[in-house]
């Protein structure tokens, strides 16, 4: 295969060529994107990027025969801004790890004594804590200032820190809680 030629036949629009030249080079363009990035989902997204915006803009090609430097230039910044990206990003099972020594059963505790709140302080604690609907917010879907808003969250904190401290001593959620 010429590639000089297949370069500019898909200068000219002819999608096949363009297709031979990406195949030809793939391990290239993959070693290139695995120099840079750790995980191979990222390579492939880099490289996909890339190959969409040289096919979008070939024509802007001035010498068909650094087709290869033109694409590994390219690559490399796709590479460089998946990385800049990533570092934005933290994985959900380090948020885990780090957000809370709480153990399962802990956790289940804690949801278990808020099923037990009176209505008002549940309906709050839940969207508050466990779909992180900011108090502005939640004013607005329960239609209540959010004074009220904070002071039911201050009265379910407070119940449920005493109904917890309690529970180490034996104590019934519901006795608590209602009582």
């Amino acid at each position: 295969m010429e590639l000089l030629e297949e370069v500019k036949l898909a200068q000219k629009g002819h999608k096949d060529s363009f297709t031979k030249l990406i195949r030809y080079y793939e391990r290239y363009f993959y070693s290139v994107s695995k120099s840079i990035l750790d995980n191979d989902e990222d390579c492939a997204d880099a490289i996909q990027e890339t190959i969409l915006n040289c096919y979008k803009n070939i024509y802007s090609l001035k010498n068909p025969e650094y087709f290869k430097a033109w694409f590994t230039k390219s690559l490399i910044n796709n590479c460089y801004k998946i990385l800049k990206n990533n570092k934005k990003i933290v994985p959900l099972n380090e948020i885990y790890e780090k957000s809370s020594d709480c153990k399962d059963y802990e956790l289940i505790e804690i949801k278990e004594v808020i099923n037990c709140l009176e209505d008002d302080l549940r309906y709050i604690t839940h969207l508050y804590y466990f779909d992180d609907i900011s108090i502005k917010n939640i004013s607005k879907i329960l239609q209540v200032p959010e004074g009220t808003v904070k002071s039911r969250l201050s009265r379910a904190r407070n119940k449920i820190f005493n109904s917890l401290k309690l529970d180490r001593e034996g104590v019934c959620y519901e006795r608590r809680l209602n009582g």
